[in-house]
């Protein structure tokens, strides 16, 4: 191929292949509790859930994640920056998903402790996440079709 014509053809298959990239994770917290995440397939879900180390509570999630979302490994905690010598100090429990299906789910946590099942949870998160193909969701309306009568 000639210098001349590479960098036109460069930039066209940049163009090309930018609208095929993977849209970026959305990230909720507590705060989102008993809302609507719409997500397109393939988008992560980052489910981010204040955490208090050292209690002996943690983030379950009650409802299997399978109809419409993929759950990405087990739930990670991390400690917040501080004193490590602390106990108690807060930290993040994060859960992934990754939508693979179009539909709706319901997504389910309690915050207890293992050991007190027959007591009410601590605190309890709930999202209804919504796969929809719409690119829409992404910020971008398609044109509408052209029809020739």
């Amino acid at each position: 191929m000639r210098p001349a014509f590479a960098l036109p053809v460069l930039l066209a298959l940049m163009l090309a292949l930018g609208g095929c990239a993977a849209p970026r994770p959305r990230e909720v917290d507590a705060t989102a509790t008993g809302t609507t995440i719409k997500l397109v397939p393939e988008q992560e879900l980052v489910v981010a859930l204040d955490t208090t180390g050292g209690t002996g509570f943690s983030w379950v999630l009650q409802t299997r994640a399978d109809v419409v979302l993929q759950p990405l490994g087990e739930p990670v905690y991390a400690s917040r920056a501080g004193d490590p010598r602390l106990v108690g100090t807060g930290g993040i429990t994060t859960f992934r998903f990754r939508a693979t299906k179009i539909g709706t789910e319901t997504l389910f946590f309690t915050y207890r402790r293992p050991w007190e099942m027959n007591l009410p949870p601590a605190r309890t998160v709930r999202y209804e996440v919504r796969v929809d193909p719409e690119t829409r969701s992404l910020g971008f309306v398609p044109p509408r079709p052209y029809t020739v009568e």
